[in-house]
């Protein structure tokens, strides 16, 4: 798994180094110095993604699966139940500004519905 996570890593760096690079004709100059350093850009953002990716992606959810296993049962619950409260009272003050701002008198649409836009 990390192995996988350090290569996807390396490579994003060096995705992130090319579009970064390509806002620049600097790096883009035929001759060999633009060429070692265009090369050493790559290669210095590829390092980068290799090193950090495992960092920012398994190393926390590691810690939050330790951590919810450490839970007791009715800790755990209670957090569920909580998210399902706060998920709620979202979708209910989205409904009420979205009828303020709505044009004409209208109602809290369904849930298909409100991926569709302000129609």
């Amino acid at each position: 798994m990390i192995r996988f996570v350090r290569a996807s890593g390396g490579a994003l760096g060096a995705i992130l180094a090319i579009a970064l690079a390509g806002g620049s004709q600097d790096f883009f100059d035929p001759s060999a110095w633009g060429r070692l350093v265009l090369s050493g850009w790559i290669v210095a953002w590829a390092v980068l993604g290799y090193s950090i990716m495992p960092y920012i992606t398994v190393q926390p959810a590691q810690r939050m699966v330790r951590g919810a296993m450490a839970l007791s049962s009715g800790d755990f619950v209670a957090g569920i139940l909580g998210l399902l409260v706060g998920l709620v009272i979202s979708v209910l003050l989205g409904c009420r500004w979205r009828t303020r701002l709505s044009r004409g008198p209208g109602s809290c649409p369904s849930a298909s519905r409100s991926y569709s836009g302000w129609a």
